[in-house]
């Protein structure tokens, strides 16, 4: 019985190992493939412009809430680093190949539902309608929703 205790008790231990490594082992498949190296490459760098720009509106949201900036060099550094920042999602959006048109398709048609208006006439609809009563529309909820 020792050795069957044993013998479980490894196999436990290197399951938990296994789950805990999983993530540090997984290939990064949204990542350009290593045959691609410069593509890959230059993602990364998007990514990390992307997440300094991000960085530097928080510190400077913090800095202005804690008044250690005015009001005025405030506006004048978001809308600068704003523009920093949208570019570099723009830039890694389109090197992902990421459909942005869909995307805020998507995005209208979840808000128009949440407003409980019709995505297609614009007209109110009650909570429980499966499709609109003025232009037949069907309202199926989306899977991202969550709903």
């Amino acid at each position: 019985m020792s050795e069957v205790g044993a013998i479980l008790a490894g196999l436990l231990g290197l399951g938990a190992v296994v789950f805990a490594a999983w993530p540090l082992l997984r290939p990064v498949d949204w990542l350009p493939g290593p045959e691609d190296r410069p593509e890959a490459d230059r993602v990364r760098e998007l990514i990390e412009r992307r997440e300094l720009a991000l960085s530097v509106l928080r510190d400077l949201e913090e800095d202005f809430r804690l008044g250690r900036i005015d009001e005025k060099e405030y506006e004048a550094l978001r809308a600068r680093y704003r523009r920093r920042a949208v570019a570099a999602l723009k830039a890694v959006d389109q090197a992902l190949g990421t459909d942005t048109e869909a995307l805020e398709k998507l995005i209208e048609r979840e808000v128009a539902l949440a407003r409980r208006r019709c995505p297609d006439c614009g007209r109110p609809l009650a909570e429980d309608f499966r499709f609109c009563p003025h232009c037949g529309q069907p309202l199926d909820v989306l899977p991202l929703t969550g709903r």
